[in-house]
């Protein structure tokens, strides 16, 4: 028997309104929950809620490019080798995942639990007599 993909994930910590969080309210959470560096690499590219975040395919992705704009955040966030390539922190690597499951699970549950809202709402409500 298989567990389900984000079983382990405790979203509970979360606030219930995380959906309508935005910029700076979105920035402090992700700060208290993934750390500074994670809270850092989505403020500059402007992922700025969970579906903005989430849409991003890779938000590391943008640290393999060259760009002076990008050199203060790679100096925290990357290791530049002897052959010029960069290598992220595996630290920042998995906080970015774990952040990346935890918001996913999050707002799964939170879509189940409003469809089992309008599932009650519209089978409460009476039937429409036929004209």
């Amino acid at each position: 028997m298989s567990t389900p993909k984000y079983s382990q994930i405790d979203t509970k910590t979360l606030p219930s309104n995380i959906m309508d969080l935005r910029d700076d309210a979105f920035y402090d959470l992700i700060r208290q929950v993934s750390g500074k560096r994670v809270a850092e690499l989505l403020t500059f590219q402007e992922c700025n809620g969970v579906d903005s975040f989430l849409g991003c395919k890779d938000v590391t992705a943008i640290l393999q490019l060259k760009s002076d704009q990008l050199n203060n955040l790679k100096k925290h966030s990357c290791v530049t080798l002897t052959d010029g390539t960069i290598a992220l922190l595996p630290g920042l690597e998995s906080s970015v995942n774990n952040l990346m499951k935890l918001l996913k699970k999050k707002r799964e549950e939170i879509n189940k639990q409003v469809q089992r809202l309008q599932s009650i709402t519209s089978s409460a409500l009476p039937a429409l007599p036929a004209a």
